[in-house]
């Protein structure tokens, strides 16, 4: 039976880190950060994967999101579908969301 129980997890390493309700719960990763992520991931909390940046990438990570949101924000989440606002967005340079 132990034979069996290590050649399963040889082959499915994930599954050894599964709970019952199926979540999966890394620890010990060798990376204290990602450690502290799963740990409050695991207690429901959201975890700040902005964590451990530097103050100029947090701050071009800001200014990503904010231009992603006005983006969304102009186009609506599913767009309008009839071309306009998609070619306006082209031709001001702006990416169109999902290209």
């Amino acid at each position: 039976m132990i034979s069996f129980w290590e050649d399963y997890y040889e082959k499915n390493p994930i599954a050894s880190r599964t709970t019952k309700d199926g979540n999966v719960v890394f620890a010990n990763t060798g990376d204290p950060l990602i450690d502290k992520w799963e740990e409050e991931l695991a207690k429901g909390l959201p975890p700040d994967l902005t964590e451990g940046l530097s103050p100029e990438q947090r701050r071009r990570e800001k200014e990503a999101l904010d231009k992603f949101q006005r983006q969304q924000n102009a186009v609506g989440a599913e767009g309008l579908k009839d071309g306009f606002v998609e070619n306006y967005l082209e031709q001001a340079g702006i990416p169109a969301l999902g290209k």
